[in-house]
């Protein structure tokens, strides 16, 4: 396939690597499913997201299944060991 400039190349590259739009919308649907069950369950935790996702670098796996791989973390906030441990 030529190209008629980088810029088209560019463009065709991104493309091929990264998710398409209805993967993005189905992986910020699990994603946010799984943060408000989280933060349901565990009063005063909050879920991030992290990863390439976070970071908009997300790109194509290798299969193209049903499966996303999202990165969270859950902040259980800061705690003092020493207090728990005295009080």
């Amino acid at each position: 396939m030529a190209f008629s400039s980088v810029n088209e190349a560019f463009i065709e590259l991104l493309k091929r690597i990264e998710l398409n739009p209805a993967r993005v919308t189905l992986a910020s649907q699990r994603y946010n499913a799984i943060k408000t069950t989280v933060e349901n369950a565990l009063p005063g935790k909050t879920v991030s997201q992290i990863g390439s996702f976070q970071r908009k670098t997300k790109i194509r796996p290798a299969d193209l299944g049903d499966a996303l791989d999202i990165d969270a973390v859950v902040n259980f906030k800061r705690f003092s060991m020493i207090s728990s441990l005295c009080g």
